[in-house]
């Protein structure tokens, strides 16, 4: 039985029988690395995606950035036509006979706007008309009509809607006919 056992372990191959267990032997590693190219493609096409997202997330970012910076600007624009309408505004309830010159000649470091006002708008009308009294006035509507008989125009009548609006701003209904055209 011991020459058996040695028999068995000491078994020699033919050459036919060493290429065929080589053989086999690469058949079986090459199978182990078969689906290398697949495995690699799916990498390269992972690492793509990848990039690609990172890409669209860098894109998204500049788009919100630009998105923000958009917003900030129209928000500057709406607070500057809010602090020029209530100038307007506070000048004709002030009897200012130009209010677009109020508005030019206002110191605007002193106009803030905070949660939806104007504030400082009255202290720096008041300073304006201290520093050039002559913005204070009645206005003087040229008489084209003077001394050639023909009647002046009549007076517009302001509708409820317009009377409300003026009511809205502070003024009278005659200051606010002023700024109004007649109905034909």
């Amino acid at each position: 039985m011991v020459e058996e056992q040695d028999l068995q372990e000491s078994r020699t191959f033919t050459q036919e029988e060493v290429n065929r267990i080589a053989g086999q032997a690469r058949i079986d590693e090459r199978a182990k690395f078969a689906d290398y190219p697949d495995l690699k493609r799916k990498a390269d096409e992972l690492e793509n995606l990848r990039h690609a997202q990172m890409t669209r997330e860098e894109q998204l970012a500049a788009e919100a950035a630009e998105a923000k910076r958009q917003a900030e600007g129209y928000q500057h624009q709406m607070h500057e036509l809010s602090i020029a309408t209530e100038v307007r505004v506070k000048a004709m309830q002030k009897g200012i006979v130009d209010p677009d010159a109020a508005l030019a000649l206002i110191n605007r470091q002193s106009l803030q706007y905070e949660d939806g006002q104007v504030k400082g708008v009255d202290e720096a009308l008041e300073a304006l008309v201290g520093a050039k009294p002559y913005l204070r006035g009645q206005p003087h509507a040229a008489d084209v009509n003077a001394g050639r008989g023909q009647p002046t125009p009549p007076q517009v009548k302001l509708t409820m809607e317009q009377r409300q609006a003026a009511q809205a701003m502070g003024i009278k209904d005659d200051e606010y006919a002023k700024y109004v055209k007649p109905r034909s």
